[in-house]
């Protein structure tokens, strides 16, 4: 009797070992990729509207992924802002996700909009959903989206013009 328990245990194990080694789906761990689907999401903007990645299907897009108190974030946002007021017209679009679970609230980020008169949509990752499928490890972090909504580049750390005019100029 024995020896038939010890059996059915390590067949057991066996056929969990298997099962979660090539049965169960791909888990976000294992990370999103340049050439993958861009994931879709749903947040809120600071006037409570919701916006969803895949409404802006068709165009290229930057996901840009910041905070107030992040040095780089401050110093690039000029320069997404003057981009995007210069090639809005063009099918580009930014979308910028505040990590608002590291500020105080939500009033830092409605005063930094203001600051630096964001034109694009800033939505609020309140409970870190998005940010953990986008695998976000520092900011700023920015996502580049192609009009088929396929990821053409992560960039980790501030962009500056240049970077902003390359990588766009690439997805066309």
């Amino acid at each position: 009797m024995k020896k038939w328990l010890g059996v059915a245990l390590v067949a057991l194990l066996i056929g969990v070992t298997i099962y979660t080694t090539w049965m169960k789906e791909p888990s976000v761990a294992e990370g999103i990729k340049i050439g993958d689907k861009a994931p879709d999401f749903k947040l809120r903007t600071l006037e409570g509207d919701v916006v969803n990645l895949s409404d802006y299907e068709g165009k290229r897009v930057l996901v840009n992924f910041w905070a107030t108190w992040c040095p780089p974030c401050i110093k690039e946002t000029p320069d997404m802002v003057a981009y995007y007021k210069a090639h809005q017209k063009e099918g580009i679009e930014i979308l910028s996700v505040n990590l608002t679970s590291t500020e105080t609230g939500s009033a830092p980020v409605e005063a930094f909009v203001e600051k630096y008169e964001m034109p694009f949509k800033t939505v609020l990752d309140a409970m870190d959903e998005v940010s953990k499928v986008y695998q976000i490890a520092a900011v700023p972090t920015s996502y580049f989206i192609d009009a088929d909504g396929i990821i053409h580049k992560k960039v980790e750390g501030g962009v500056s013009s240049a970077q902003l005019q390359q990588i766009f100029n690439e997805m066309r």
